[in-house]
């Protein structure tokens, strides 16, 4: 995942980027972290989606997201 999410050639001329994920999710209790289960449903830095926005606005790349996580539900009440 971490592979797919880093800058390409392709995608600097524009800075541009959509990524949109459709997958398991799991919210923690404190409603502050939020990972996308992968088929191995192992979650870990790589799957955190906040990281993700937070790299991308470090990398001033403008990039939209659209996350579907089955399961994630407590994120939506934050």
């Amino acid at each position: 995942m971490r592979d797919a999410l880093l800058p390409a050639d392709t995608d600097a001329a524009s800075g541009h980027r959509i990524v949109h994920v459709i997958s398991h999710g799991q919210a923690d209790i404190d409603r502050k972290r939020l990972d996308m289960v992968p088929a191995d449903g192992r979650i870990g830095r790589d799957t955190n989606v906040a990281g993700w926005i937070s790299d991308s606005a470090a990398e001033q790349r403008h990039s939209l997201f659209l996350v579907d996580l089955c399961g994630s539900g407590v994120a939506a009440h934050a």
